[in-house]
């Protein structure tokens, strides 16, 4: 949570509240609530790697269990992003991203995954050097999926 605080990237919050944060170095609290939420999308992520293996049959692989790899830009330190995992298609690297989606959020993934999603998909491409990610979403007892 602290490399989140210090680096360019979104947790969770509002992307004006994230702006104000980074560029004034005002840190908030963040409610437990969300440290809860966010703990259960983590304990998620090797659940719907497994079923996105299954599903497309491709390997997706893990990323450290201690999750301190943080990969950071060759050029802009302060530009970091941790993965989720990553899968190799047609030999190259391509990034993957886990995401847990309650039912309220499900009719957000009916034309692929959610902006916000999308962006920070972006943003670990920068961070790798990456030109691909698969952001998955767990969606009740289905699967969503985008390839950005």
């Amino acid at each position: 949570m602290l490399f989140r605080s210090y680096n360019i990237g979104y947790a969770g919050s509002h992307p004006f509240r994230m702006f104000v944060e980074k560029t004034t170095g005002r840190r908030r609290d963040i409610p437990k609530s969300t440290l809860r939420l966010m703990a259960l999308g983590s304990a998620a992520e090797p659940v719907i790697r497994e079923w996105f293996a299954d599903e497309t049959g491709m390997q997706v692989i893990a990323p450290p269990e201690d999750r301190r790899l943080i990969h950071f830009h060759h050029e802009h330190g302060c530009i970091g992003a941790t993965l989720d995992g990553a899968v190799i298609k047609g030999g190259e690297p391509v990034i993957f991203e886990a995401k847990r989606v309650t039912w309220s959020q499900a009719g957000d993934w009916k034309d692929g995954a959610p902006r916000k999603h999308r962006v920070q998909a972006q943003h670990q491409m920068l961070a790798t050097g990456l030109n691909a990610c698969y952001i998955v979403g767990m969606i009740n007892d289905k699967i969503g999926r985008a390839h950005v």
